[in-house]
């Protein structure tokens, strides 16, 4: 009998610690931009991002911002389309080591974004720089309009242990007039096994 109660025990708690471990997430650093000084934290590169409160782009949220939370984003549209010959990164300036492989990093963000045709060749892309200071895609090209807001996980792995930077990078390819382009709120570098 005591040995029954000590087995279902172990199992209650094996249940547990197992659990706990699927949710076990931790967020090394997030932005979301609404303290008003997303400008000491990230810089544009060719001068077409900037953070704010977007008066064109996606739909007002429940709190009226066209943003996905609060009242500021980074953006490449906040008061007009981005411009023509765009070619632009927004930075993050304090560089970061990526967590080990085995702790799955990745980076979260909320995105909305309209380039000018449905499938046309402008584009955004997430990069990150390590010590060679060269620039490396880690996500796919976002072409067309996104639709909605929509949350973009972005696996990290590849990059474990290395100290890099991270850039939202806008590229204007075509012929064409220009739209709001990329909107980019509450980023996250986050660790641990994905709920």
């Amino acid at each position: 009998m005591k040995i029954n109660r000590t087995l279902k025990l172990g199992i209650i708690l094996a249940c547990f610690t197992i659990t706990g471990l699927a949710q076990a997430q931790t967020v090394l650093w997030s932005e979301n931009f609404d303290d008003g000084n997303g400008d000491n934290r990230w810089y544009a590169d060719a001068g077409v991002w900037q953070t704010g409160s977007p008066t064109i782009g996606p739909e007002t949220n429940s709190i009226g911002y066209r943003t996905h939370s609060g009242a500021d984003c980074a953006t490449t549209g906040l008061t007009a389309n981005y411009p023509v010959g765009a070619n632009s990164r927004l930075i993050r300036i304090q560089s970061f080591t990526i967590p080990a492989a085995a702790e799955f990093p990745r980076l979260r963000f909320w995105q909305w974004y309209d380039f000018h045709q449905p499938s046309g060749p402008d584009y955004g892309v997430v990069e990150v720089q390590g010590t060679n200071g060269i620039w490396q895609a880690v996500s796919p090209h976002y072409t067309g309009s996104g639709g909605d807001w929509t949350y973009a996980s972005i696996d990290l792995s590849d990059y474990a242990d290395q100290t890099v930077q991270v850039a939202f990078h806008l590229v204007w390819v075509s012929n064409n007039p220009t739209a709001p382009g990329w909107y980019i709120d509450d980023i996250a570098l986050e660790a641990g096994v994905p709920a």
